[in-house]
């Protein structure tokens, strides 16, 4: 997990990203989770409390970016985090990558449409990002996320059963 903001970079280890976040009072335009031990994310970086958390350190205008692993038609994972996000956030985004199978699920601080967040992805200026974006916003695979009844809480985030589902219908499909 990263934390980007006001031109700085901070870092934290998967068990360290959520007590990190409680510690800290700084607020931040960008927060990526991308904590796999493959293929598995930590259960406590999925949750309602941990994406609010996270929100609370986020600028007015800050978005939560998460990767998430799918399969070519499995997207059980992608729509329970998303699912997630959506109780906590008030836009959230699918983006499906192409050359990989996985979905960035970004949920961004205040109302965006999917057009303004095509503009806003556009308008990046990270160079190493843009050829991503590009593809991105190219394939046409960027979608709104909607409720679907999914939501992960500190109580109950079964994500490993997900990550188990997902492969043994791979194989199962082999």
């Amino acid at each position: 997990m990263f934390a980007a903001g006001a031109g700085t970079l901070a870092a934290g280890t998967l068990v360290a990203g959520r007590y990190w976040l409680q510690t800290t009072n700084r607020r931040y335009d960008v927060i990526a989770v991308d904590a796999y031990r493959q293929p598995y994310i930590p259960f406590y970086l999925t949750t309602r409390e941990f994406f609010a958390s996270a929100r609370d350190h986020l600028t007015p205008n800050g978005v939560l970016a998460i990767n998430a692993g799918r399969t070519a038609t499995d997207y059980r994972l992608v729509d329970a985090l998303s699912g997630t996000l959506t109780a906590v956030y008030p836009s959230v985004f699918v983006v499906d990558v192409r050359a990989y199978t996985n979905s960035v699920i970004f949920a961004t601080n205040t109302p965006t449409t999917v057009a303004e967040f095509r503009a806003r992805a556009l308008a990046n200026q990270n160079l190493a990002l843009d050829p991503i974006v590009q593809d991105a916003l190219a394939s046409g695979r960027v979608r709104q996320a909607h409720p679907n009844g999914i939501v992960f809480t500190d109580d109950l985030a079964p994500v490993e059963r997900v990550i188990d589902e997902i492969i043994l219908g791979y194989i199962r499909s082999q």
